[in-house]
């Protein structure tokens, strides 16, 4: 389980992370001062957290607030060219119970991909990335103009979403757009916009 150690298992409680590799798997950049507890490619969030830079998926990585609660993920204000994850080829990401706000990419150049204006919070490009969702909240992210997904930008891979909440996701022009474009492989149940 993600909010709980198995017996014997080492895990480390951060004030601060900076550059650092969590582990050989996933890389996590210049975290707040929020705490974390990590163990392998799973993170346990503690408190709300503002990250600095859009984290490379390229492994698996699992992310989940503790004891139930959901805490926040944002970005620091006046940042317009960073979503908080972007899926890379064979990359597989999980979120529970966690609220991602004020992810923009307003600033990055128009066109296709991930290095681009698309997919203000969660970008996914590859046929062999998976995004699995449960109880996860979208809110005030922003793409740029003529961007898609103003929460999730997918037109390959594989998206699963359970209790997914997404409001108020903007294009650059101040008009809300569409939270999710996600065109391959997409499963979901209960999700509201």
């Amino acid at each position: 389980s993600l909010l709980s150690s198995p017996p014997n298992n080492i895990s480390y409680y951060l004030y601060c992370l900076t550059d650092t590799v969590v582990s050989k798997m996933a890389n996590v950049y210049k975290l707040s001062s929020s705490p974390l507890v990590l163990g392998s490619t799973e993170i346990e969030v503690t408190d709300d957290i503002v990250l600095y830079a859009e984290v490379d998926v390229e492994t698996t990585l699992k992310i989940a607030s503790s004891n139930g609660h959901s805490y926040t993920l944002s970005k620091p204000s006046g940042t317009n060219d960073q979503r908080f994850f972007n899926i890379k080829a064979h990359g597989n990401l999980s979120l529970f119970n966690i609220k991602l706000t004020t992810g923009d990419v307003s600033g990055k150049a128009n066109g296709d991909g991930c290095s681009n204006n698309n997919g203000a919070a969660i970008c996914l490009w590859h046929k062999s990335s998976v995004l699995f969702l449960r109880n996860v909240s979208f809110f005030n992210n922003t793409v740029g103009l003529g961007g898609f997904g103003g929460a999730i930008y997918a037109p390959r891979g594989y998206v699963e979403m359970y209790h997914v909440h997404a409001f108020f996701n903007w294009a650059q022009s101040g008009v809300v757009v569409d939270p999710f474009h996600i065109c391959e492989d997409y499963v979901f149940n209960d999700y509201n916009i």
